[in-house]
């Protein structure tokens, strides 16, 4: 078994020994096992993802606590900080736009029945950055969440030590209703399913993440999780011939051609910051069908440009289904070297030039 962060750290600071359950089905088997009659303070959760069975949390004097990445109760389940960043727990009841972030944070509760239903010991709201993607956003949270964690350990050391009940502090997320943007009764609180690879696939017709703004965010959250964002694509035009005759690529590979018999993937996509300043050829581009291709600049630095609902973002990484990552030279080549002549073809023509 491979030896987790949590026993290094454990074995480290010499707190031995480290009893870890085995077996197929361990949670079920652990209070009868390598825990057979052991009895602890408290049981501390993090990223774990299954329920704790009540023999477990019986062992524990204080109960166990949890961390868990979102202001709940907005956003319970596995995912909180893909949905964070996709916005799909938005516009849930009550928030203006400017508190559209109010589900983002961290938050300590205590382990109950229901999942990430448990009173709150700590929570702190945080504001994602416009560069932040889901493992720069987990790695903040998860930074912060562990110094809660202890600050809460310590506190509960402080309240048994004075005599008081364990957890004296702790307060019901239903009175964090109008903080997090539920109403008065506490009702509004949202989930935050696991994703797929399923969610990564985009209908540019009516999907809700086919504007710019929308795509940054889709692959903001899912490309680091190896799922990325794809979809059917199309290429915008250029003349060839004139292609030929200079160091440009020219606005586009192939006009009105349909992307076929593979996927892109998008990896990371930044939306144009002013779409009043773009290369001429894609400014002068009229009547253009969401998720269409273009590609701009010198053959050995081109830029490769998607049309989304609403405006143009640049693709900085993606990959061909079945292939690895690819810089954008790479991918035009890629691209532009696939013929329309047989099966599994994905474009139609090549620029030209090297």
């Amino acid at each position: 078994m491979e030896v987790t962060a949590v026993e290094e750290e454990a074995i480290a600071m010499g707190i031995e020994p480290v009893r870890l359950p085995e077996g197929r089905r361990p949670l079920q088997t652990v209070a009868g096992g390598v825990l057979a009659g052991a009895t602890f303070d408290v049981g501390v959760v993090v990223s774990f993802g299954y329920m704790l069975p009540d023999a477990l949390l019986d062992m524990c004097t204080a109960g166990a606590i949890n961390v868990h990445p979102s202001a709940l109760p907005r956003l319970r389940g596995a995912a909180p900080v893909v949905h964070t960043l996709l916005g799909t727990d938005e516009p849930k009841p009550l928030l203006p736009a400017e508190q559209a972030a109010s589900a983002c944070g961290v938050t300590v509760l205590r382990v109950s029945p229901e999942l990430d239903a448990g009173d709150v010991l700590a929570q702190e709201l945080h504001r994602p950055t416009p560069a932040d993607d889901v493992a720069s956003l987990t790695e903040r949270l998860a930074a912060r969440g562990g110094q809660l964690t202890a600050e809460c350990l310590v506190k509960l050391r402080e309240d048994l030590a004075a005599g008081r009940p364990a957890w004296s502090w702790a307060v019901r997320q239903s009175s964090l209703s109008e903080r997090c943007g539920c109403d008065a009764a506490g009702r509004g609180f949202t989930v935050a399913p696991k994703v797929s690879q399923a969610d990564g696939r985009l209908d540019w017709g009516t999907d809700q993440f086919a504007t710019a703004a929308g795509l940054v965010r889709a692959v903001r959250a899912l490309g680091p999780l190896g799922i990325g964002v794809r979809g059917v694509l199309e290429v915008a035009g250029g003349d060839a011939a004139a292609r030929a005759e200079t160091d440009q690529w020219g606005a586009g590979l192939a006009l009105g051609r349909r992307v076929q018999g593979a996927e892109l993937k998008l990896v990371a996509v930044a939306a144009a910051a002013d779409q009043n300043a773009l290369p001429p050829e894609l400014a002068e581009a009229r009547g253009l069908a969401a998720g269409t291709l273009a590609v701009t600049g010198p053959k050995k630095a081109p830029q490769l440009w998607l049309w989304c609902a609403d405006g143009w973002v640049q693709v900085h990484e993606a990959q061909i289904a079945g292939r690895g990552r690819m810089s954008i030279p790479e991918l035009v080549r890629a691209l532009g070297k696939r013929s329309a002549s047989g099966p599994g073809a994905l474009l139609s023509t090549s620029p030209a030039g090297p």
